[in-house]
Parts: structure tokens; sequence; C-alpha cells
């Protein structure tokens, strides 16, 4: 298969999951499907095709999504309950980076579980 024949592949396939997932970047896409981020980029751009052309309009999706994915974290009522974590950094697997100042431990739990359940909706487009 030639470059031009797997680009144009994983730019098909990316834009029908864009309609279910419309939070899957194309850098994700590309890495769950082992197609080179860069390599794709360049063939991208010498076309004349812009990543943000891609993704949906932003008045499309807010009328079919709500603004915000992920619920906010819960408050405690005691600043100096023994289950506070404050400064928690995580990064997932997709190379997403939360930075978390400060939650219990069961709402940093919840947002981990929620945020896997959507990667695993977002991998569940690409079988």
């Amino acid at each position: 298969m030639t470059a031009h024949d797997l680009y144009t592949r994983t730019l098909s396939d990316y834009k029908s999951c864009l309609c279910s997932s419309p939070a899957l970047t194309l850098r994700s896409y590309c890495r769950e499907r082992h197609v080179n981020y860069h390599g794709m980029c360049l063939w991208l751009s010498r076309h004349g095709i812009s990543i943000r052309e891609l993704r949906p309009s932003s008045s499309v999706t807010t009328a079919k999504e709500p603004a915000s994915s992920f619920s906010r974290l819960l408050p405690v009522c005691s600043s100096s309950s023994p289950d506070m974590l404050y400064g928690v950094t995580i990064t997932f697997p997709d190379g997403v980076t939360v930075s978390i100042k400060q939650g219990s431990s069961f709402s940093v739990s919840r947002f981990i579980d929620r945020y896997n359940s959507k990667i695993q909706e977002e991998e569940s487009c690409l079988l």
C-alpha cells in the first residue's frame, strides 16, 4: 500500500469516526491505527487540507453535545479531609495530561473512570 493510499484511507476513516466521537483528535486516531502523525500532517498540507477543516463546526457540536464532556470535581466540605489530593497530574496512555489542583480521592478516581470510558467509546469506533 502506498503512502497516498494509506493517508487517504486514514483520513476517510477519521472523518467517519468524528461523527460519533467529535472529541477524537487526529493524533490519537493515527496512534491507534499505527499511522505516522507527522507524515499524515505533511500529506494533508500538501493536499491543501487543514486539520481544523476536518472537525465539525462548533455550532453543530454544541447543538448535539453539552458544553463539557466531563463533570466537575465534587467539592468536599472539609479542606483538611485526609482523602484530599493536591497537585495531581495524570498522563493518560493516549498522551493527554490533566492537572488537578485539588480534589478528593473519590472524585479523582471517578474522573479517571469517566475518561477511560470515553476512550473505550472512541476505540470501539475504530473496530
